[in-house]
């Protein structure tokens, strides 16, 4: 029987194109991207996060030969000029298909649109009516958006139904548990992202950057309280996301195999406790 939390969680991929996080670290070899992959598809674990913008994150995807197994969600190219003219939706369209081309699939599980601010543009729709087409024709089975407050989540609803919506979430930053859920309909997923803060809650406190010096004090707080009850960060992070009831996926970005092979065993150990 499929581990519930297991199920949950999904593998962003940036660290497969380009540094990211704290640790700024790059996945360069395409082994040690299919022992990733391989440890995912052994634990039945199918959400793949990506994005045309994350450099050769698709090529490496689409070099693994056994990727029509899991789940691929992509985004779209972000906007720079003011206006979505056909231009730009020429754009947009052109890297979409470079990312089917890149993952080598003729269709994938979603495609999000990576940027809110490109929709609020003078012609902004032009893009969500270009992503209806896609699902319309059966290039993608799910579309949807990618928001970063919940100002812009309350602003979806008077553009379109989304079929996945993914936001931040982590203990530090519990904005979106206030939200009202139940005004999206019953068929629409919450992925959750950056539940590590871009690897923040898991770094040795100590050795913080000074930019972060604000809310030192804060974090040093968590960090005591998880310490007395014997609780890693990493546990701390994984159970705080997976007790939340409206969270269907969530999205974690790893620096290592190991990294990915601890939030396994963290999520094992957490189902054993049931």
């Amino acid at each position: 029987m499929l581990n519930n939390n297991i199920s949950k969680l999904g593998l962003g991929t940036v660290q497969f194109g380009k540094p990211y996080g704290l640790a700024n670290n790059i996945i360069k070899k395409q082994t040690e991207v299919n022992k990733m992959l391989n440890l995912l598809k052994k634990n039945s674990i199918t959400i793949l996060d990506t994005s045309s913008n994350y450099l050769d994150s698709e090529k490496k995807i689409g070099n693994y030969k056994k990727n029509s197994f899991f789940k691929i969600i992509t985004k779209t190219v972000n906007i720079s000029s003011k206006i979505v003219s056909e231009t730009e939706i020429k754009l947009i369209d052109k890297h979409f298909h470079n990312s089917l081309k890149n993952i080598k699939q003729k269709k994938i599980h979603g495609l999000l649109i990576h940027n809110f601010e490109d929709i609020l543009k003078p012609g902004g729709i032009n893009i969500i009516n270009l992503l209806k087409e896609y699902k319309d024709k059966g290039y993608v089975k799910k579309i949807g958006i990618s928001v970063y407050s919940p100002e812009q989540f309350y602003k979806i609803l008077d553009l379109f139904e989304p079929d996945i919506v993914q936001f931040p979430l982590n203990i530090l930053d519990q904005r979106f548990l206030d939200i009202d859920f139940s005004l999206f309909k019953k068929k629409t997923e919450f992925h959750a992202r950056s539940i590590f803060l871009q690897g923040l809650l898991l770094n040795d406190i100590k050795k913080l950057p000074k930019f972060f010096s604000p809310i030192k004090k804060k974090l040093e707080k968590i960090y005591n309280f998880f310490n007395k009850v014997e609780i890693s960060m990493i546990e701390a992070c994984i159970y705080f996301i997976v007790q939340q009831k409206n969270i269907d996926h969530f999205i974690v970005g790893v620096d290592s195999y190991e990294q990915l092979e601890n939030i396994i065993a963290v999520l094992k150990k957490k189902e054993k406790k049931k």
